[in-house]
C-alpha cells in the first residue's frame, strides 16, 4: 500500500469515527424533541453503534468493492439521517426504531473500515476519542450543515483512494464514486440548518432569513405550519377559519362591484376569498415587501392562496400605506386591514384614530372596512380599544370572533360608513353565503360570529388610541398571553 493511499485510508477513517458521532447527536437530538431523550438513551445508542462496529470488524474477508459501496452508501445516508427520521414521525408507529438502524449502519461500516488497513491498537483508542469529539461537538454545535461537509470530505477521500486502486484493476469503485460526490454536494446547498429545526417539533420543510423577519416552514403529516419570527402565523389545517370570517362578511355587506384595498395580507389568503366574489379591482399595499413575494412566489404559499397575488386583478403597491391612503379618498368600497399584532410602536400606528380616519377618508360613502384586532380573551382590553379608536374615527363598528384550532380565540372588527350599530348587525345576521364557495362559513357560523356573550368590562375602561396616546401597545403586552 502506497503512502498516499494508506494517508486517504486513514483519512477517511477517522473522518468516518468523527461523523459516527455527529450521528448519534443527530438522533439524540431526534429522540429529544418527540420523544423525550434519558442517559440510558445515550448508552443505548453509543452501545448499538459499538456493538455494529464489532460484528463489521468480524468480516475480514470481505470484498473491497462492497466495502466501497457499503461507505458510500452509509456516508449518503448520513447526510440525510436526520430526514429519515422525521420521515417516519407522525406516519409510522416504528418511527423510533429509525435512528437505531442508522446507527448500526454507520457502526457496521466503521468496522468494515478497520479491515481495509493494517492498523494498531492505538488505532482504536484513536477512534474513540474522535466519536466522542464528534458527539460533542454536534451536541454544542447544532450545525447539521456539518454532516454534509464531512459527507464531501469522505468522498473525495475515497474518490482518492479508488484512484490509487485503479492500478488494482478496481476502476469501478472511481466511478461509482464520482456521481455520489455530486449529489452530496447539491443535498449540501439545500438541507436546512439544525438551528433552525431545535426551534420546533415538526420538520422544517422551508427557512428563510428576511430583513425584517424569519420566515419558517414545518410540515406534519401533509400539513404546514407557517412561522415569522419563531410565531405561528397561520397553519394549512386551518387558515379559512380566519380567513372566511374576516373576508366574507364584508364583501358580502358591500354592494355588487368592488373596488378592494388590503392592507398587509402579504401570504395571499386574504386576496384569495376576496377574489370569490365580483371583484372590480384589488389593490394590495404590503408592510413586508420581501414576505408578499415569498406569497407570490414561493411554493408553500402559493399552494395554499391559489396564486391569488398573479391575478390579472390584483394590483400591489410598494409604499407607506398612510401616505397610499392620503391618495386615495373616495376610491374603495372595502378596505381590509390585515397587519400584525401590534407588538410594538411601529406597528401601533396601524391601530390608530389616524390611521383609521385616512381609511373612512379612502371610502366611498357606502364604504366598510374591518381589521384583524387580535384575540378579545387573551388580549380584552387591546380588543375593546380597537373597536373604540374605530369608533372615534367616525365608523359604526360590529366586533366578530372566532376559535381558530392553531390559534386559539380570534377577533376582527368591521367598521362601516353608513349603517348604524344596529343597522350593521342586523344586516350581517341574515347574511347567508350560499352562493360562495367556502370551507366553514354559513348563515350558522355568522351568529356564532357576533355572539359574545356579557361583556368581560365596559368599554369605557380602555382610551382611544393614537399616534399622541398609544395605548393598545401597552394594553396588548399586559394580556394573558402563554406563549
Amino acid at each position: 500500500m502506497s503512502l498516499y493511499h494508506k494517508t486517504a485510508a486513514y483519512g477517511f477513517l477517522c473522518l468516518l469515527a468523527f461523523l459516527g458521532g455527529t450521528m448519534i447527536s443527530h438522533q439524540i437530538h431526534f429522540f429529544m424533541v418527540f420523544e423525550g431523550a434519558l442517559f440510558l438513551d445515550w448508552v443505548i445508542l453509543i452501545g448499538i453503534m459499538g456493538m455494529a462496529a464489532g460484528v463489521g470488524h468480524l468480516y475480514l474477508h470481505t470484498k473491497p468493492l462492497t466495502v466501497t459501496a457499503l461507505q458510500m452508501a452509509v456516508l449518503c445516508l448520513s447526510t440525510i439521517a436526520f430526514e429519515l427520521s422525521f420521515l417516519t414521525y407522525g406516519k409510522s408507529q416504528v418511527a423510533s426504531f429509525v435512528p437505531y438502524l442508522i446507527l448500526f449502519a454507520t457502526g457496521f461500516v466503521l468496522g468494515l473500515s478497520l479491515n481495509t488497513i493494517e492498523i494498531s491498537y492505538k488505532w482504536y483508542f484513536i477512534i474513540s476519542i474522535l466519536l466522542i469529539a464528534g458527539i460533542l461537538y454536534q451536541y454544542y454545535q447544532s450545525d447539521r450543515f456539518l454532516n454534509s461537509y464531512l459527507v464531501i470530505t469522505g468522498l473525495l477521500l475515497l474518490l482518492l483512494r479508488n484512484y490509487l486502486a485503479i492500478k488494482r484493476k478496481h476502476s469501478l469503485l472511481l466511478i461509482m464514486s464520482v456521481p455520489v460526490v455530486v449529489v452530496a454536494v447539491i443535498y449540501n446547498n439545500t438541507a436546512v440548518p439544525d438551528a433552525r429545526q431545535s426551534r420546533y417539533y415538526d420538520k422544517v420543510v422551508y427557512s428563510r432569513t428576511g430583513s425584517f423577519q424569519q420566515i419558517d416552514v414545518t410540515e406534519w403529516k401533509g400539513n404546514y405550519w407557517f412561522y415569522y419570527n419563531n410565531v405561528n402565523q397561520f397553519s394549512s389545517i386551518d387558515e379559512w377559519l380566519y380567513a372566511e370570517p374576516m373576508v366574507h362578511p364584508v364583501m358580502e355587506l358591500s354592494d355588487s362591484d368592488r373596488d378592494v384595498l388590503v392592507i398587509g395580507g402579504e401570504n395571499g389568503i386574504i386576496a384569495r376569498e376576496i377574489l370569490k366574489h365580483d371583484v372590480h379591482m384589488l389593490d394590495i399595499v404590503p408592510l413586508d415587501f420581501e414576505l408578499i413575494a415569498e406569497g407570490a412566489g414561493n411554493r408553500f404559499f402559493t399552494r395554499i392562496n391559489k396564486n391569488a397575488l398573479m391575478d390579472s386583478r390584483v394590483e400591489i403597491h410598494h409604499t407607506n400605506a398612510f401616505r397610499f391612503l392620503h391618495s386615495r379618498k373616495d376610491r374603495y368600497d372595502v378596505i381590509l386591514i390585515d397587519v400584525p399584532d401590534p407588538l410594538d410602536l411601529e406597528l401601533n400606528e396601524y391601530y390608530t384614530k389616524e390611521f383609521y380616519q385616512l381609511c373612512y377618508d379612502a371610502l366611498r360613502t357606502d364604504g366598510i372596512m374591518i381589521t384583524q384586532a387580535g384575540s378579545p380573551y387573551f388580549a380584552t382590553k387591546a380588543f375593546m380599544a380597537i373597536e373604540k379608536t374605530i369608533i372615534a374615527a367616525n365608523f359604526a363598528t360590529l366586533p366578530l370572533h372566532n376559535q381558530i384550532l392553531t390559534l386559539g380565540e380570534w377577533g376582527w372588527v368591521i367598521g362601516s360608513k353608513k349603517m348604524n350599530r344596529a343597522m350593521l348587525r342586523n344586516t350581517a345576521k341574515k347574511l347567508k353565503f350560499n352562493h360562495l364557495d367556502t370551507r366553514w362559513i354559513n348563515n350558522e357560523a355568522m351568529q356564532l360570529l357576533i355572539s359574545f356573550g356579557k361583556p368581560y368590562q365596559p368599554i369605557d375602561s380602555v382610551a382611544v388610541n393614537s399616534l399622541k396616546n398609544p395605548v393598545i401597545h401597552s394594553y396588548y403586552k399586559s394580556g394573558t398571553w402563554k406563549f
